[in-house]
């Protein structure tokens, strides 16, 4: 089979700014000859193109490459990448070019000129807690006082900057400690909302009782001071404490807006604390300051406009989550389109698991408003997922969803098939137990009565049933999925979202999980 050609370089060029583009022509116009500079007018029929279509450019550069497209392509690339470090605007790509600096200065036997430079490095390294470039600087330095011999004390000198390498080095080992926790911890968010079952409170309790996270005076760095934060907060999560779960998420925003640099280092991070934040508070009914705050995170969009994934990948997961938590499901709807048109910008980019949610989110919101063929199609990607445990609990509400939402386009005969397949999910994942068991029986009791006469008693005793269970018990799976409402509103012959607004005005927000 003939290999498909490579998009990786159209996909670079694509990912570029404006400002990106223009910094690339100009490095590539001074490093490149006349001849080289054919990988300029490469890049240009690259750029212009919506879809990568390789025929269209070997046939207009057939002059330039003629068989060789592949050999131009994989330059072109590693030009676009040197000249993204060449321009780079991070502290941290500027503190290694200015460690290259001072080793240049020096083999130049300049020593005063390199010692001022590497003083200069030293303390960028110190204010960013730069690590690696830190100790790098603390080298060069001892090698420039071997060199010169010029320094005053300098037995003293040498053996301060030893105590001080050790130092850093005990803070690099540190960092790492708390990265590989704080890896640990996101692996267990990643396949499930709150923890459930043996294994996950296992894994939960061994990360909990470890010494860095039961001690945080240990976290030597504002670095791992972050890392242990976060650690907690999805901790909190697991555990379904969503107060204590803000209450983390704040001070890391608060530790970020003390670092600007270091803010800027982790935007990413910083916007996901910002959704997070969000999310938790939906979930805890307080509407008004979840949307409060999802204005705030359009703010930075504008203030970032390098986090564009970021801003797709959050606020549009958290805006449709709110939308049909406070049973708005139209305010869904209302932006699909936007949605849809920026998914096509960021294909291939977005973390499978928030592409995940979204889809859910999307099927979800156009099932309350009775669009059951469209939230067909937005299941129906999910449902095609190659098998993993990533984000097991989409996984299973899809599933439960799809049978739904089958009910409702009158497949009464696929639903009964597709309980047996649903339940040897659940199954072979350990998940066929409690509320989705009882969730699983009353979609297949309600789809074998729909069209007898017994059904609307069969509606009103499973809705009754799983009204009754008791809420202590309740999965995950209860926050993506109301089946008892869905009952609720088949016996009313009305939509989940008309429902779910009436009963938003007689209750707490809180009681309306998704």
């Amino acid at each position: 089979m003939k290999r498909a050609p490579s998009e990786d370089l159209f996909r670079l060029i694509r990912s570029l700014s404006k400002g990106e583009k223009r910094n690339f022509k100009m490095l590539a116009g001074l490093i490149a000859s006349d001849k080289d500079k054919k990988y300029i007018e490469l890049f240009d029929v690259i750029d212009k193109q919506d879809v990568y279509d390789e025929g269209k450019i070997i046939k207009q550069l057939k002059h330039l490459y003629g068989g060789q497209l592949a050999v131009g392509k994989h330059y072109l690339f590693n030009l676009i990448l040197n000249s993204l470090v060449y321009y780079s605007s991070n502290p941290g790509a500027e503190l290694r070019a200015l460690v290259e600096q001072v080793k240049i200065v020096a083999a130049k036997d300049l020593y005063p000129q390199a010692m001022k430079l590497l003083r200069k490095g030293l303390q960028q390294a110190i204010d960013i807690e730069d690590f690696v470039s830190h100790y790098a600087l603390q080298g060069l330095q001892l090698e420039l006082m071997l060199r010169a011999q010029q320094e005053k004390d300098f037995t003293t000198r040498i053996g301060e900057i030893e105590c001080d390498r050790v130092e850093i080095m005990a803070k690099m080992a540190n960092l790492d400690a708390y990265r590989a926790l704080n890896h640990r911890a996101f692996a267990l968010v990643q396949t499930r909302q709150v923890a459930s079952g043996d294994l996950d409170l296992a894994l939960l309790a061994a990360l909990t009782q470890d010494r860095h996270i039961a001690d945080p005076s240990l976290a030597l760095s504002i670095r791992a001071r972050i890392e242990y934060l976060s650690i907690q907060r999805k901790i909190s999560s697991l555990n379904n404490d969503l107060d204590g779960a803000i209450g983390y998420c704040n001070e890391l925003l608060e530790l970020y807006d003390t670092k600007p640099a270091l803010k800027d280092e982790y935007i990413r991070d910083y916007f996901s604390e910002l959704a997070n934040v969000c999310t938790y508070m939906m979930r805890l009914g307080r509407a008004k300051e979840a949307f409060s705050k999802m204005d705030e995170i359009r703010g930075y969009r504008l203030a970032y406009p390098r986090a564009r994934l970021d801003f797709f990948q959050l606020f549009y997961v958290v805006h449709v989550a709110a939308a049909l938590h406070v049973g708005e499901p139209e305010r869904a709807i209302a932006i699909e389109e936007e949605i849809e048109a920026e998914w096509a910008i960021m294909e291939g980019k977005v973390p499978k698991a928030h592409e995940m949610w979204l889809r859910y989110l999307m099927a979800y919101a156009n099932f309350m408003l009775g669009n059951s063929s469209r939230a067909l199609r937005w299941v129906n990607h999910l449902l095609r997922e190659p098998r993993s445990d990533l984000r097991l609990d989409i996984q299973i509400n899809a599933r439960l969803l799809n049978l739904l939402i089958h009910y409702e386009l009158g497949n009464f005969l696929l639903v009964e098939s597709e309980v047996i397949s649903t339940k040897r999910f659940l199954v072979r994942h350990e998940q066929y137990i409690g509320y989705e068991r009882l969730v699983l029986r009353a979609i297949k009791a309600v789809s074998v009565s729909a069209n007898g006469p017994q059904a609307q008693v069969v509606k009103e005793n499973w809705r009754n049933k799983l009204q009754r269970f008791d809420e202590g018990k309740l999965k995950n799976v209860s926050r993506m999925i109301d089946v008892a409402e869905w009952i609720q509103a088949k016996i009313e012959g009305r939509s989940m979202a008309a429902l779910r607004k009436e009963k938003i005005k007689s209750h707490d927000l809180k009681d309306f999980l998704l």
